[in-house]
This record gives structure tokens, C-alpha cells and sequence, in this order.
């Protein structure tokens, strides 16, 4: 039986890892285009290098237990999709969805609960073959390198095209539930700009004291 806890505590598993890969994708973002040549000195340093790796890492990865079929994914969307399809909900549930929904009857509210999952279904679906994608580059580069495989390339626009994906999902099936959404967009504090905007007026000002140096030589 599908409870009220039990979506909630499954919305919360899925809001930290959609707020992991939408971070994520912003820093990546933000590190492929530097503003100017200091930056970029800035970006070349190994760290960088490394930090933006290990975000590709963390939204491929991330994103297949959001979106793979795999019975491995405890709290895939698919996974949700079909519970809230099949299994009966809690009377408590029940009387949430009524309040929330006044458009639906007790007799109406399953189909229309199936129907709106089916439309979440199909929108990931359109996606399906970017999908597979990331799960080829999960399972055998990221969790198993396999030197005889041939990886697909998958572009950082790709990767955002997914992660909006799930955002859309998750807002609209938390709507659904419980009438309100997230704007995971904010989240300044988790972004690289503070850090490379300090390392970045530290090595403006080195190149400005260097050049100073050479010209009162």
C-alpha cells in the first residue's frame, strides 16, 4: 500500500539527487567557456581538470538512477511511475489527492493518476536513446572500464537536456502529489564561481605585479 511517508521519503531521495546533477552541470558549464585568458590559466591548473571530470561522473551516474530500467535503481522514476500506477494508495493518500484534485471523483482519481504517469512515462521515453547512452558509459567506463568496448560520446548539452528532463519529471509528479514544486536553480552556493572568481583576481593581480616588475626593470 502507497503511502503519504512513503512519497515523501521517496521525493526526498529524488530532490538531493537532482539538486547534485543540476549543480553539477551548472559548474561544468561555467568551466568549459572561460571569459578571458587569465581565466583560463586559471581553469588549466589540474584541479579544474579534475573537478570537472568527477561532475560528468556524478550527473552520468546520477541521472541512470533516476532514469534506467534497472531493478537495481531503488528509486528510479520508473519505479515510482509504477507504484503510483498500480499499487493502492493509502486512505490518507487518497483524501490528499481528492483535496488537491477536486476535479477527480473517488472513481475517477486512479485514472487519472494513471494517466498523468503514463504522460511522464512517455516524455522520458522520447528520450530513451540519449538514455542508453549514459547507461553504455555507466556500465562500462565509469563502474567498469572495458578497453574493448566503444564508448558513445555524450556532449555536456546532452547531459543538461537530462537533467532538465528530470526536473520536469520530478516537479511534475510532485505537483501532482502535493500541489508545489522546486526551482532548483537556486543554488549559488554550490557553484564554482565564488573560488574561481577568487583565484582568478589572485592570478590577475600576479600577472599585474609581474608585468610591473619587468617594465621598472
Amino acid at each position: 500500500m502507497l503511502t503519504i511517508s512513503d512519497l515523501r521519503n521517496w521525493f526526498d531521495d529524488l530532490w538531493k539527487i537532482i539538486f547534485d546533477i543540476n549543480v553539477s552541470i551548472s559548474n561544468i558549464k561555467r568551466m568549459a567557456f572561460p571569459i578571458d585568458d587569465i581565466e583560463k590559466k586559471v581553469l588549466s591548473r589540474g584541479f579544474f581538470a579534475h573537478f570537472y571530470r568527477q561532475s560528468r561522473f556524478t550527473i552520468i551516474v546520477q541521472l541512470c538512477k533516476l532514469l534506467s530500467y534497472s531493478d537495481n535503481q531503488k528509486r528510479s522514476i520508473y519505479k515510482l511511475l509504477n507504484r503510483l500506477s498500480e499499487e493502492k494508495f493509502q486512505s490518507e493518500l487518497t483524501k490528499k489527492l481528492l483535496e488537491i484534485h477536486p476535479e477527480y471523483s473517488l472513481k475517477t482519481l486512479r485514472n487519472g493518476i494513471r494517466k498523468v504517469s503514463q504522460q511522464v512515462f512517455d516524455e522520458i521515453q522520447e528520450h530513451n536513446d540519449l538514455i542508453s547512452k549514459i547507461v553504455v558509459l555507466r556500465d562500462k567506463y565509469y563502474a567498469h572500464s572495458d578497453p574493448d568496448v566503444t564508448l558513445p560520446n555524450v556532449t555536456n548539452e546532452e547531459l543538461e537536456k537530462l537533467v532538465n528532463l528530470s526536473i520536469s519529471v520530478y516537479n511534475q509528479l510532485y505537483g501532482l502529489i502535493f500541489d508545489s514544486t522546486f526551482i532548483f536553480t537556486h543554488n549559488n552556493e554550490w557553484k564554482v564561481d565564488y573560488p574561481l572568481h577568487i583565484l582568478y583576481e589572485a592570478k590577475k593581480k600576479q600577472i599585474e605585479d609581474l608585468n610591473q616588475q619587468i617594465a621598472s626593470a
